[in-house]
């Protein structure tokens, strides 16, 4: 493992400065670190390595999980229209009677609670 000094790329390797790459040909990486482009980590460096490329694979999961949550919350918010509309409809429905009529088209003057009936004194 090489820790990248300049940037630099080969027909085989991309190296760039700063990050960690793991040259597997042994010419190639003598040849790059007598040029000054690479260095031999010590074992604290490689520790840092691998925990740079955890710190990477975690930004990039952390980077779809929010994506993830932004087209959640837009569909939580159709969903949230989708149910107003429905208790919208669910309302009017509510205050139509039977036959069809607005509450406010009925006609209440009929309802003085008096009948027609002989049997029942006035």
């Amino acid at each position: 493992m090489y820790k990248v000094l300049k940037s630099f790329a080969t027909s085989k390797v991309v190296g760039t400065k700063g990050k960690f790459i793991d040259v597997q040909d042994k010419k190639l990486a003598k040849s790059l670190k007598n040029a000054g482009y690479i260095d031999e980590i010590s074992k604290d460096d490689k520790i840092s390595a691998k925990q740079e490329e955890e710190i990477v694979a975690l930004k990039t999961t952390i980077s779809e999980l929010q994506k993830q949550n932004e087209e959640l919350q837009k569909e939580n918010e159709e969903l949230k229209a989708v149910v107003e509309q429905i208790n919208l409809s669910e309302e009017n429905e509510d205050q139509i009677d039977p036959e069809g009529k607005n509450p406010q088209e009925i006609d209440n003057s009929s309802d003085d609670k008096t009948t027609d009936n002989p049997d029942t004194e006035k």
